[in-house]
């Protein structure tokens, strides 16, 4: 028994020491293809990445391989889905490292539930000096708050519709208008930090769906497990791909973490989207 419990003990704290040191440093690049004519064409050959939950602190090793893996990839877009930081901490490591983002590479995204904290600090990420000051433009990331833009490329135009945080204050109105009924065909790409329209945006006929949130859970629990520990979150969604109606759902397990400095058996990551289904 004796020999039992210290390989036991042995074995827990090899675990602990690779989830909370080794693995929330091991960034995976993933990568995957979408069937969607309509987003074939638009993005053809075009590298697109969705980066979600990078909770930074500052540069670090995480951080640092981050910024190696998207040099190497010379993304065209990246997508960000929200939770640039820590809570009740300051913005600033956050715009510093997406202003260390591949300079070529259009960026957009939305804000996540840990980027709202009721002070003035929490608006530096929109606003030049916070509250009141102008609107950052996309210096260093364009961010949609219940807003849709429009995205040209080779002639063709891609609906681009950013939802603020379900649970944090809300901008611009209901942000449902932009699932009704509507006169252009355009492909619809939604950016969402979780996926609570994603049943509208099925039934509107959008493209793509892209969020974050979860992190996966951060460890290889049971889901049940993680619908106790943590009943805020939508566990319906873990990570992954998901198709909701026709509309694929990509939920990313992504790059920092929340509450624990752990992650066992779901290493930080990125996703590479590449489309296919469209004529050239």
């Amino acid at each position: 028994m004796r020999r039992i419990a210290w390989f036991a003990a042995l074995a827990a704290a090899a675990i602990a020491i690779y989830g909370t040191m080794i693995e929330p440093s091991r960034l995976v690049v993933r990568e995957r293809t979408v069937e969607s004519p309509a987003l074939a064409r638009f993005f053809g050959d075009a590298v697109v990445v969705h980066v979600s939950d990078l909770h930074t602190r500052g540069i670090g090793r995480r951080e640092s391989r981050l910024l190696a893996a998207l040099d190497e990839l010379d993304p065209d877009y990246i997508f960000l889905t929200g939770d640039f930081t820590h809570a009740n901490r300051s913005r600033e490591p956050a715009l510093d490292l997406l202003r260390r983002f591949p300079r070529r590479a259009e960026v957009w995204g939305v804000l996540g539930n840990v980027d709202y904290d009721g002070s003035r600090e929490s608006c530096l990420l929109c606003h030049v000096g916070g509250a009141g000051g102008p609107l950052r433009g996309k210096d260093p990331v364009r961010l949609l708050r219940n807003e849709e833009a429009f995205l040209e490329r080779d002639g063709r135009r891609l609906r681009l519709v950013g939802l603020d945080e379900a649970r944090a204050r809300s901008r611009g109105g209901d942000p449902e208008r932009f699932f009704g009924a509507r006169s252009d065909s355009l492909p619809t790409l939604v950016l969402a930090h979780t996926p609570w329209l994603v049943e509208n945006a099925a039934r509107s006929g959008a493209s793509l769906f892209l969020a974050g949130d979860t992190h996966g859970g951060q460890v290889a629990a049971p889901t049940f497990l993680m619908q106790r520990l943590m009943p805020e979150k939508d566990w319906r969604y873990r990570r992954g791909w998901f198709r909701v109606g026709a509309l694929p759902l990509h939920v990313d397990s992504g790059v920092g973490w929340s509450l624990f400095p752990l992650r066992i058996g779901i290493p930080p990551q990125i996703t590479v989207l590449r489309f296919t289904g469209g004529e050239r």
